[in-house]
């Protein structure tokens, strides 16, 4: 397990799909180091970052409102074990986003951000035995995020949610392949923003089609 220490750039956002492995991760976050031969890849980060002029949003008017000065703390670790039919990834985050801004607002937690976060992601690798050359997989997604507020002064808390999701991806060959997802599959009422509902049980169904390069 590697620990960094960092001074991020204004603005720098860290964003992971957990069904695909960052290329270079391990050589950005621990210098070159190898994963461990049983666990997988596991990775853990300490950052400071120290952010000037950040944009807030006030859910009064949904005006953009300026941070003068903020400061984010955290730590995050990763995991991620796999092998020929399994994989497994986990992400675990807590930080403290502290808004430092002189005024009635000073050391309030920024808003629309969670002090701890947390991802767990299972993916089943499959191989049709009717269709020769057709692979694929099915894999659950869970995502949690914690209690929130949506304004700078702190008075609009927004609780913490749970959303699980249930995909499958298949490689029919020809350069086809096809993906259906159940997206929030247990139907949670929940809201990333104050009076915005995210969509309860929903479904989707997507064909793609990929050139093959001369």
């Amino acid at each position: 397990m590697v620990r960094t220490r960092r001074r991020a750039p204004r603005g720098q956002r860290a964003i992971r799909q957990p069904w695909h492995r960052q290329p270079g991760a391990d050589a950005q976050a621990g210098r070159g180091a190898a994963p461990h031969p049983d666990l997988g890849d596991s990775v853990s980060r300490a950052d400071l970052t120290d952010l000037n002029h950040e944009i807030g949003v006030d859910p009064s008017t949904f005006q953009p409102v300026n941070i003068d000065r903020a400061r984010i703390r955290g730590v995050e670790v990763q995991a991620d074990w796999h092998n020929r039919d399994w994989r497994i990834g986990g992400q675990l985050t807590a930080m403290e986003p502290l808004n430092l801004s002189p005024g009635p607002d000073y050391r309030n937690v920024l808003n629309r951000r969670a002090r701890q976060s947390a991802s767990l992601s299972l993916r089943r690798f499959l191989r049709a035995p009717v269709l020769e050359g057709t692979s694929g997989s099915i894999g659950v997604v869970g995502r949690w995020e914690g209690r929130r507020y949506d304004d700078l002064a702190n008075t609009l808390p927004m609780g913490g949610y749970l959303s699980v999701d249930l995909l499958t991806q298949w490689a029919l060959g020809n350069g086809w392949s096809l993906e259906a997802r159940a997206a929030n599959l247990f139907d949670r009422n929940y809201q990333t923003a104050a009076y915005f509902a995210q969509d309860g049980r929903h479904y989707g169904l997507t064909a793609r089609y990929q050139t093959r390069g001369k």
